[in-house]
C-alpha cells in the first residue's frame, strides 16, 4: 500500500509540475535563464539538502538529500487538512550529474535540476526552468 501512494504521490507531482511549468517556464533567450548556463560547480560541491518548493497541484516543500556516493532522498510534503503519514512521499534511487550542463538527474519519475550557486532548478520535460520552483542548499 505504502508503494502504491507513493507513485501516485509522484505522478501528482510530476503532472502537476508539468501543468505548472507550462505556463510559467522560462527558457532560451532569457538572460535570467542564461545565467543558470555558467557554472563552476563540480560533483563533489553539490552533494548536500536541498529544500524549497516545486509547484504541483498538492506540494507544500520538499527536501532533496544528495549524497557522494551517487545517491539520494525526496521528502515531499503534501497539502492535508489533517496532518497523517499519508501527506508525506517519499522516494531514494540514484542521480547522474551531467558536468557539461550542470544537471542532475533523477532515476526515478523522470526529474531534473540544473544546478547554480547552491540552488537547484527543476526542469519540465522540454528543459525549461522556472526560477521560482527552485531547492536552496542548506548544507
Amino acid at each position: 500500500m505504502k508503494k502504491f501512494l507513493t507513485a501516485i504521490g509522484m505522478l501528482i507531482l510530476v503532472t502537476g509540475c508539468n501543468k505548472q511549468s507550462e505556463n510559467s517556464a522560462v527558457s532560451g533567450n532569457n538572460p535570467a535563464t542564461d545565467s543558470l548556463s555558467q557554472n563552476s560547480e563540480s560533483p563533489s560541491d553539490i552533494k548536500g539538502v536541498y529544500k524549497g518548493e516545486i509547484s504541483c497541484d498538492d506540494c507544500e516543500s520538499a527536501e532533496l538529500t544528495l549524497k557522494e556516493n551517487n545517491t539520494y532522498s525526496l521528502i515531499l510534503h503534501l497539502s492535508d487538512e489533517i496532518k497523517t503519514a499519508n501527506s508525506i512521499v517519499t522516494a531514494s534511487g540514484k542521480y547522474t550529474w551531467n558536468g557539461n550542463d550542470s544537471v542532475i538527474s533523477l532515476d526515478q519519475y523522470n526529474l531534473h535540476f540544473k544546478v547554480r550557486e547552491g540552488k537547484l532548478y527543476y526542469m519540465d520535460p522540454h528543459s525549461h526552468i522556472d526560477e521560482n520552483e527552485v531547492l536552496v542548499k542548506e548544507r
